[in-house]
């Protein structure tokens, strides 16, 4: 135990002179029109997690955490108010890291009239240069569903070398 908390800050440390720029987005949307509340776990290669309740890490942001229709209205700077009706959670990477990055999606509060499962795309996106390293739809149906979307392994020169869906529970570990 000792020598892997020596080499997580090891890494820690190594991060702090990290150039910070986005190089990898994950985005989790599923339809405008339900108004479900679905959350993203989502574990960095140094065990830091981000979601609703923890947004970032030295490495990791989550930029947008979308409540289903409760977040819906925006007020403009000028006190304008607009509706957004995107249901999107968008996380992104800011430097290469390598190791394994994990993206869990949860349903957090399914409105109870609506039935049917909610489909939820999760895509994961290396920025620089742009390329598209996975896209998968999957179901959520009821309160506390949660099913682990991707799991993918980077190396040192920022390229990914693994795509897997192994299921590993992130809500279980952290909370």
């Amino acid at each position: 135990f000792f020598v892997i908390q020596i080499i997580q800050e090891k890494k820690k440390s190594e991060i702090k002179n990290l150039k910070s720029k986005a190089e990898f987005m994950v985005t989790v949307e599923w339809p405008s029109d339900r108004p479900d509340d679905i959350d993203t776990y989502f574990e960095d290669p140094l065990g830091g997690l981000v979601h609703y309740k923890s947004k970032e890490t030295p490495l990791v942001n989550l930029d947008r955490d979308d409540v289903g229709h409760r977040n819906d209205q925006i007020t403009l700077p000028d006190g304008t108010m607009i509706d957004y009706k995107e249901n999107k959670e968008v996380v992104t990477i800011r430097s290469i890291v390598p190791g394994e990055y994990v993206v869990n999606i949860h349903m957090f509060g399914k409105e109870a009239k609506n039935k049917a499962p909610v489909p939820v795309t999760v895509t994961v996106e290396k920025l620089n240069p742009f390329k598209t390293i996975d896209s998968i739809t999957l179901l959520l149906e009821n309160n506390g569903d949660r099913l682990t979307a991707v799991r993918f392994t980077v190396d040192a020169q920022g390229e990914v070398t693994d795509v897997n869906r192994l299921d590993k529970n992130l809500i279980e570990i952290h909370n």
